[in-house]
């Protein structure tokens, strides 16, 4: 295969984007390579986007204690940057009320929703490119369109990384964590060599070859992953599916060892690291390949900052549906 692989899921550096690695698992036509290497570096200290905070990791959690847990997360804003208004979060009696009802996506005990976006690549890894265009700015632009559509429907919100710094792939996943996060989406943008005619989104979900957490994180993640794929058809872009990339364990090679879940004997885990590593953590995740800079349709859609709005409005609208918003969309 000659695809341009510009993403990995066993949570190594990022060397090029046209770098091929054998011993990544063989792939069907037009799905690419949708992880996110991220790098050895700690990540920096706090940048703000526009409208919030990228969060920096706080350090190991226990996985055990991570599960299901629900932290207040922490939103600090300078003064230029905006403050949303929310509304009022609590009934007449002071108890707190909630926008979300009988969604896939269970909302904190406090009713409130809590995600996180994780722009793919990021600081010296610049994703893919193509005609001037580089993935991680799209990334960027998108995620950032994301959070200010659920910000304004009031969710909160964090960033996995800052505009220019590119966190390893644990890392960036402890800030869901640290967070409360009742969701992840990471957002990329694909790119396959072989074939220019390849367009539109695909979308990865986690794996349902192992139960590991499966009502925690698989049966949420699918349906959020379904409604991706709706919101972005809605808008012009053509349907890949949203489908599970899984990664076969040697159960021999000591080395493989990492990337299973704890506990499961299936042998089976999520290639994408992106979505391995929030199921390690009981948090619902996909990963959303949103069009192709191969594709010379796909490319004049994504160099329209109007259309990158639409693409992160429709991943926010696709999050709030899956949590059950009761509101106007």
């Amino acid at each position: 295969m000659s695809y341009r692989l510009n993403h990995d899921c066993t949570d190594r550096p990022h060397t090029t984007a046209r770098d091929a690695d054998a011993s990544r698992p063989p792939r069907e036509p037009g799905q690419g390579e949708q992880g996110d290497a991220g790098s050895d570096a700690a990540p920096g200290g706090p940048v703000l986007s526009r409208r919030t905070l990228a969060l920096g990791a706080a350090g190991v959690v226990a996985l055990g204690v991570a599960i299901g847990l629900r932290l207040s997360s922490c939103s600090h804003h300078s003064d230029d940057d905006p403050q949303p208004d929310n509304g009022d979060s609590s009934d007449a009696s002071g108890n707190p009320s909630s926008q979300f009802s009988g969604g896939a996506i269970p909302v904190g005990d406090d009713g409130t929703l809590t995600v996180a976006i994780d722009p793919g690549h990021g600081g010296d890894d610049s994703g893919t490119e193509e005609s001037g265009l580089v993935e991680a700015d799209i990334c960027w632009t998108v995620a950032n369109y994301c959070v200010g559509y659920l910000e304004d429907h009031g969710v909160t919100v964090v960033l996995t990384r800052g505009r220019t710094t590119n966190p390893t792939l644990e890392d960036r996943t402890q800030v869901a964590v640290n967070a409360g996060a009742d969701a992840l989406l990471s957002v990329h943008i694909n790119y396959n060599d072989q074939d220019p005619g390849l367009s539109g989104v695909t979308v990865y979900r986690p794996t349902d070859q192992t139960s590991y957490l499966e009502q925690t994180t698989t049966v949420p993640a699918t349906a959020l992953a379904n409604n991706v794929i709706g919101e972005l058809t809605a808008i012009g872009l053509n349907s890949n599916g949203a489908v599970s990339q899984e990664l076969y364990i040697d159960p021999n090679d000591a080395t493989q060892a990492k990337y299973a879940y704890p506990g499961d004997t299936s042998n089976v885990s999520d290639y994408y690291a992106m979505v391995r590593w929030p199921r390690k953590y009981g948090i619902p995740a996909v990963l959303v390949e949103h069009a192709f800079l191969s594709n010379e349709g796909d490319r004049e859609l994504l160099s329209d900052d109007g259309f990158l709005k639409k693409m992160g409005e429709a991943d926010a609208r696709a999050i709030l549906e899956t949590a059950g918003y009761t509101g106007t969309l």
